[in-house]
This record gives structure tokens, sequence and C-alpha cells, in this order.
């Protein structure tokens, strides 16, 4: 298996995406369910937001179960906060369908 390389865009371009960054520019109205972005160019990637609520309720699920070791991953986003622990260091479930 071969590692990639990932260059990293030139910092110009990675201070003015910072821009778009602050909660400060999101404006959430829970009553309506609306959120309001301020600045032109913004976006809000609730796909995003979803996966990484996703695996945390399966890790949840899965300690609830008694699994005391695990590592979750769905394409980039896990809870690596969980320990390994037994003589082998856990087990691995995969689905890559």
């Amino acid at each position: 298996m071969t590692r990639r390389r990932r260059k990293f865009p030139p910092r110009g371009l990675l201070e003015e995406a910072a821009r778009f960054t602050a909660l400060e520019g999101m404006i959430i109205d829970e009553s309506a369910s609306t959120v309001y972005l301020t600045e032109a160019g913004m976006r809000l990637d609730v796909g995003a937001v979803a996966k990484g609520y996703a695996v945390e309720r399966v890790a949840q699920s899965l300690e609830a179960e008694g699994v005391s070791s695990l590592l979750l991953s769905v394409g980039g986003e896990y809870p690596g906060d969980r320990r390994q622990t037994g003589p082998r260091g856990g087990q691995a479930l995969e689905d890559r369908d």
C-alpha cells in the first residue's frame, strides 16, 4: 500500500478561507429553525455534522454493550479518545460497501 503525499494549499488561500470559519458569521434562529450566514461565500456542511453525530452514537451504543476499545472510521471522522485494552487491543469491524 502506498501513501499519497498531500500538498497544502498556498497560505494566502488558507487565510482567505479562514475568514469564513467564525461562528460569529452564523445566526441561528431556533424558534424559526433557520440558520443565516452573514458573509457571502460562507457555507455550512451539515453532512459533516450528521456524520460526526452518527459516529458518536455508534460509539456510545457499542460502549453501552461493553465494548471497551474501538476505533470507528467512516471516511475520516472517528472518536480517537477510545482507549485500547485487553491482550490484543480490541476487535475490528469493517464494511467497505
